[in-house]
């Protein structure tokens, strides 16, 4: 009995291990930055990736927080605080940073962890990735530079129109000239239209950056 269960544990480990290559040499093929954590949220591994992107060694994230070394200061506090609290809580970690990479450039990463639990409910370890978003960061705030652009720039002109057109309608709104009254009229619409498609690409803005209104109503469902 002795000699079998010691047999199927050293069966057991060399399954572990030879997984666990595979995990390692399937992290390594990654181009993106794979980490491991142990339950009290310490790292104990990462990636090929990481080491190159960071032009630092292995220990430098081994040790205990080294990794914030690369982290923007701006976000590290808030980054700490965020892992803290996942670890505590068992709960999924996410968060958009800068990581700084071995020119001294900084890029946008958003960064994911999960936790493995056993059948106790409790954590093994975690499992994280962070992917580079720098491109879709600068692309967000490019388009969110031109509907801020395209609002102010628009705006004023559409406006003054507006001002003139409502002008002219007082003056001439009475008169015989039927071509010179539809044609106010046409204008008006068009110009409310495009105040209207203004006011819409300003509404994606403040989606976006969460700052759009919430305005209440009430109505019947009848």
């Amino acid at each position: 009995g002795t000699i079998r269960d010691i047999t199927e544990h050293k069966d057991f480990e060399k399954n572990i291990s030879e997984s666990e290559k595979k995990y390692r040499f399937l992290a390594d093929s990654m181009p993106q930055i794979v980490w491991i954590a142990e339950p009290d949220g310490t790292l104990t591994y990462v990636n090929k990736e990481t080491l190159d992107y960071s032009g630092k060694n292995y220990n430098d994230f081994i040790e205990e927080n080294g990794w914030t070394e690369i982290v923007h200061p701006d976000e590290q506090e808030e980054n700490i605080r965020l892992w803290t609290r996942s670890v505590k809580t068992k709960k999924p970690f996410f968060f958009e940073h800068r990581f700084r990479n071995k020119e001294n450039e900084y890029r946008w990463f958003m960064s994911r962890a999960y936790p493995e639990l056993d059948e106790n409910g409790n954590v093994k370890k975690w499992v994280g990735t962070s992917t580079d978003i720098d491109d879709m960061k600068k692309q967000e705030k490019q388009k969110n530079d031109f509907i801020k652009m395209a609002n102010h720039e628009l705006k004023t002109p559409v406006t003054t129109i507006k001002g003139y057109v409502q002008l002219l309608k007082k003056m001439r709104g009475e008169s015989d000239d039927k071509f010179l009254v539809n044609s106010l009229n046409t204008i008006e619409k068009q110009v409310n239209k495009l105040t209207a498609l203004i006011g819409d690409l300003l509404d994606i803005s403040r989606i976006e950056s969460g700052k759009l209104p919430l305005n209440k109503k009430e109505f019947s469902l009848l």
